[in-house]
């Protein structure tokens, strides 16, 4: 074959490459997703949401409050004075269930997942774990101080916590540190945990699990990343983490794993809420602006249709998470920093908080 044969030869192969690649532009163009504000933008729910009352609450500011698995009616509401009070959120029935309480400033509380256990935590870096009687049953709801268990190596206050299995539970710290609890091992006087997640260069904020995975969490920090962590990776020469997620301005002060996908949701200092994709490492979203500043709660629907979001300024919004716009009015009960947003097991009640002495605790369906 001549060299002249041999160039015609190139320049044939290099015009059928090109225009295979033109057929591949134009395929990907029409496959090509809209953005989901876009497909969304003739979708429209048309929800709304009304207050109901749940008792009243003592004249302390609510720190967290976490709903009771076992049913739809029970919840627990964590205030910063110590006290720890479980309610009946049914209609004609007396709020007060169960009284507990810690002298000391407490910021989380969780659930673990079989309703048996309560953890609690605060600025005493210690995370209190209570045991917690069948709710549905009767019980004598006795006022006790005594934790089941104590857990004691944190270097600085306990801001979350949260439960990734019925005897394992996540601590997220001041320290920068995450730490993974087994209640099945007790070392003696000295409270070590079975494992140690270091990586964030500021607090650790925010905690999420979510059902039927005990190898994975995800972390908001105050140092503005979100961090994705498997079990199965950490070791001494692995901290563990196996994806950061970069975008918000300023501390991520909340987050939540979406039941029915592989993405998750954060609220920031910055003001804004943003949906990543754990898959691509992606965000796919953002929800709110600046003048909204900041974000201190949320939480989603098990669809990921609605984010609840509370605010510094006392409100509450419900996003439509694909639309990107406000579903409904605010909800305006609060005249301080909502600190806690938390939708009931069945999806038909949100409990919310504020760190204010009046107006700190509401109910809406």
């Amino acid at each position: 074959m001549s060299a002249t044969e041999d160039m015609q030869k190139l320049e044939d192969c290099l015009a059928e490459v090109e225009k295979v690649q033109g057929e591949l532009d134009t395929a990907r163009a029409v496959a090509n997703d809209a953005a989901l504000s876009e497909a969304a933008s003739q979708s429209s729910l048309g929800t709304k949401f009304e207050k109901r009352a749940c008792g009243i609450m003592p004249d302390s500011k609510v720190s967290a409050i976490s709903w009771y698995p076992g049913d739809t009616e029970h919840l627990v509401t964590v205030l910063q004075d110590g006290k720890i009070i479980i309610h009946s959120a049914k209609v004609g029935k007396s709020s007060m269930r169960m009284f507990l309480s810690q002298n000391t400033w407490l910021m989380t509380a969780e659930f673990s997942p079989d309703s048996t256990k309560l953890a609690v935590g605060g600025l005493d870096n210690i995370l209190s774990i209570h045991n917690i009687p069948d709710l549905s049953g009767e019980f004598e709801a006795c006022p006790t101080t005594k934790p089941w268990k104590t857990l004691e190596k944190h270097g600085g206050y306990i801001n979350t916590c949260q439960w990734l299995a019925n005897d394992q539970v996540l601590t997220g710290s001041g320290d920068k540190s995450v730490m993974l609890w087994d209640l099945n091992t007790d070392l003696g006087c000295v409270k070590e945990p079975s494992r140690t997640f270091n990586g964030h260069a500021m607090d650790a904020a925010a905690l999420s699990t979510w059902e039927g995975e005990t190898n994975l969490f995800v972390t908001g920090s105050s140092d503005k990343y979100a961090k994705l962590w498997d079990l199965r990776v950490h070791s001494a020469d692995h901290n563990g983490c196996v994806a950061t997620f970069a975008g918000h301005e300023s501390a991520i002060s909340s987050i939540k794993k979406i039941a029915s996908c592989e993405a998750f949701v954060t609220g920031s200092e910055d003001g804004t809420v943003r949906m990543w994709d754990m898959r691509c490492q992606q965000q796919l979203q953002v929800y709110g602006d600046e003048d909204e500043r900041p974000v201190t709660a949320l939480d989603v629907t098990k669809s990921g249709r609605l984010i609840f979001v509370g605010y510094n300024k006392g409100t509450v919004k419900c996003w439509d998470s694909l639309t990107g716009g406000m579903e409904g009015d605010e909800l305006n009960h609060h005249t301080a920093e909502v600190s806690a947003v938390v939708l009931s097991r069945d999806g038909m009640c949100v409990a919310t908080g504020a760190r204010s002495e009046e107006n700190n605790f509401a109910l809406w369906a």
